[in-house]
């Protein structure tokens, strides 16, 4: 007990208990071959099933690289051409505002500042139809003065 020897608790492996416990476990040679060819093939498709789905699953990722790299590349292609569409647009306008008003004109230029194609939450008609009417009958420039 106390030397070099086996414990006690372990039993032989030559041990009735241990024979009838690796026999239970299913994988004992005294299955029906039916049997045995059928866990055979079961163990074949599904092997064939993991190996077809992990193909399915690396193609499906090669794919989805693809996908996201042509994403990005057209992304960053209209993400471009927006940004050099409003610097153009900025480039418009700080020249349009850098150009003095010429007298009389004053209205063209509010006209041109003002969207009146968009929709406002409020009526703004009679503001409205006051700037088109400044800019086609404007004032005389002494009475603005």
């Amino acid at each position: 007990m106390f030397g070099g020897g086996a414990s006690a608790d372990a039993a032989p492996a030559s041990s009735p208990f241990m024979a009838a416990a690796s026999s239970s476990n299913g994988i004992g040679d005294d299955e029906p071959a039916p049997l045995k060819e059928w866990k055979a093939e079961r163990a074949q498709l599904i092997s064939s099933l993991e190996a077809e789905a992990k193909a399915t699953k690396t193609a499906n990722a090669a794919r989805a690289k693809e996908e996201l790299a042509e994403f990005v590349a057209e992304r960053t292609k209209v993400i471009g051409g927006t940004a050099k569409a409003n610097r153009d647009a900025e480039e418009a306008g700080r020249e349009n505002r850098e150009n003095t008003v010429q007298p009389g004109e004053e209205w063209v230029r509010v006209n041109d500042l003002v969207d009146f194609s968009r929709k406002a939450s409020s009526d703004v008609s009679r503001m409205r139809s006051l700037y088109i009417s400044l800019k086609s009958n404007p004032p005389p420039a002494a009475a603005l003065a």
